[in-house]
């Protein structure tokens, strides 16, 4: 599948018009023309991926990313399966942090993975006390 199968040069366009970026700013940054970077996201060229990777990081965001979600109800476990704690299509990460006494995991999501300027928040964190089986949700603070 070529990258303008994916329209993937209009996916660019937008996400650099949503920045307020110029194509020569983000061709500067990448190390190429602005003529180059017109053609990628008119899709009359098909850019290898290393260059596809240079744009995205330059709009602070990643090939795989598909861009934001559209976040769901959170769904804190399900009947036929306890040991599932909760489910969400937010985009973020989990922090673990280690003690002897303890395992804590903090969900933190991101607002948007459109913008390099975005801001982060916990969605949920659980904890595992040694000795103790499961996990347990910690009330938000």
């Amino acid at each position: 599948m070529k990258a303008t199968d994916l329209n993937i040069g209009t996916h660019i366009r937008r996400l650099r018009l949503q920045q307020r970026r110029t194509q020569q700013e983000i061709a500067s940054v990448c190390g190429f023309t602005k003529s180059l970077l017109s053609k990628i996201e008119s899709n009359t060229v098909t850019p290898p991926v290393a260059t596809l990777v240079k744009i995205a990081r330059s709009l602070g965001t990643s090939v795989s990313t598909g861009g934001d979600t559209v976040p769901r109800e959170l769904d804190f476990g399900l009947e036929n399966n306890p040991q599932l704690l909760l489910r969400n299509n937010n985009r973020g990460y989990c922090k673990c942090t280690l003690t002897e006494d303890t395992w804590t995991s903090e969900y933190r999501i991101v607002s948007t993975v459109l913008k390099p300027t975005a801001t982060v928040s916990s969605l949920a964190t659980f904890v595992v006390e040694n000795g103790v089986p499961g996990a347990t949700r910690v009330a938000p603070v």
